[in-house]
């Protein structure tokens, strides 16, 4: 299936007058809100004309994989969920058309068919595919369901050079995993934060990456911060690909990490942002985890994603500032 085909199955959703329009509301939806200060738009704004967005709907023109990469690493499963749920309560026919197309359908916790799951994981993988220049997304998806799995799965399973060995099977890993992406959004707030605190330390107000060359152990102290944060993003995504329910146990463990290093952030006796950074750190990289079975894969949540999901608590705001802190 190609984008072409998955959007000429999902057509009778349309209300727009365009598919243009279509397929730029399919996109909004696919994408998740902005992090507070973050300021992004949907990457197909960036083309100048409604011909080429009706060309990518038609198959004459293809979107560029830049744009599906950036679509891609901005994915909200459950709001692409909504999108289908809020414009039908008839899933028959979609559900005959994965079936044609030969992809399976997955299965909700009380093991019934979840079709707007699968709609939804079916347009991330062809947009993900789009991203590495493959055309055809075939089935099947090749989704586990963690709730369905015997825990003797997680015996034996573990990580190693790229692929996951879990239940029998061998699974390579998406290459983001493996290379977590190092790019530096200076908008995101756990990067305005870290400034907040390098600023605190300095006495002087340091306004961007750049402004950290002056202040060498400042610039590898965040560098260490951004590798352990885009490696939990990384992890993210990986549970995300491979487990039908993979985003709902990343929120388990973001939840349990919240309440491990919760006493330590809101210390009414430290007195400066770093010395509250640092605290909170050294807590979650010792913190006993034990709320999801993902935690039995060696080699998936390590000393840098526990660090990580400290700073993506930053970006929804559970975590205010390092310097800020907002005791209510």
């Amino acid at each position: 299936m190609n984008l072409k085909d998955y959007i000429n199955m999902i057509i009778k959703l349309k209300t727009e007058s365009k598919n243009g329009d279509f397929l730029l509301a399919l996109i909004d939806a696919f994408i998740r809100e902005p992090y507070a200060n973050e300021n992004f738009e949907n990457p197909l704004l960036k083309y100048e004309s409604m011909e080429t967005l009706k060309g990518i709907c038609n198959g004459s023109k293809t979107l560029k994989r830049e744009y599906a990469s950036e679509i891609y690493s901005l994915y909200d499963k459950d709001k692409m969920m909504n999108f289908f749920y809020q414009r039908t309560d008839n899933f028959d026919d979609f559900k005959e058309s994965l079936l044609n197309f030969g992809f399976e359908i997955d299965k909700n916790e009380e093991n019934d068919e979840d079709i707007p799951s699968t709609l939804a994981d079916l347009l991330a993988k062809i947009i993900e595919n789009i991203s590495k220049g493959i055309s055809q997304t075939y089935p099947p998806l090749r989704k586990i369901n963690i709730h369905n799995l015997d825990k003797d799965a997680f015996k034996n399973v573990y990580i190693k050079d790229g692929y996951l060995h879990i239940n029998g099977q061998v699974i390579e890993l998406p290459h983001d995993f493996t290379l977590a992406k190092l790019c530096i959004d200076c908008d995101l707030p756990y990067v305005v934060e870290l400034l907040k605190v390098y600023s605190n330390l300095s006495g002087t107000t340091i306004k961007n990456i750049k402004e950290l060359k002056v202040y060498p152990e400042y610039e590898k102290h965040f560098s260490e911060q951004n590798r352990c944060y885009y490696s939990a993003e990384a992890m993210r995504r990986l549970v995300r690909d491979l487990f039908t329910d993979g985003e709902e146990h990343f929120n388990i463990l973001k939840d349990e990490i919240f309440d491990s290093i919760y006493e330590t952030y809101v210390d009414l006796s430290l007195g400066d942002g770093y010395q509250r950074l640092k605290n909170v750190l050294e807590i979650v990289t010792k913190a006993n985890l034990n709320s999801t079975i993902l935690l039995n894969i060696k080699g998936l949540v390590t000393i840098k994603e526990k660090k990580g999901i400290c700073h993506i608590l930053v970006n929804e705001g559970r975590i205010k500032s390092w310097v800020e802190v907002d005791y209510e």
